[in-house]
């Protein structure tokens, strides 16, 4: 693996956590607070998906 590919698993390792935690551990009363969490929480959730196929069809060339 180079470090490209090694950095791109690690960023997307780490979107997926922090997406993850942003979904399960907010408490809100306030409606937009919340659609702007899980907003948040799925773009990072689906950049980390994005990284991680990048990698993928990286290491398969």
């Amino acid at each position: 693996m180079d470090t490209k590919q090694i950095l791109q698993m690690t960023l997307g390792t780490l979107a997926l956590l922090l997406g993850v935690l942003l979904i399960s551990s907010y408490e809100s009363s306030a409606l937009l607070d919340t659609l702007l969490t899980f907003i948040i929480g799925f773009l990072l959730m689906l950049m980390a998906g994005f990284l991680w196929v990048g990698t993928a069809v990286g290491l398969l060339k």
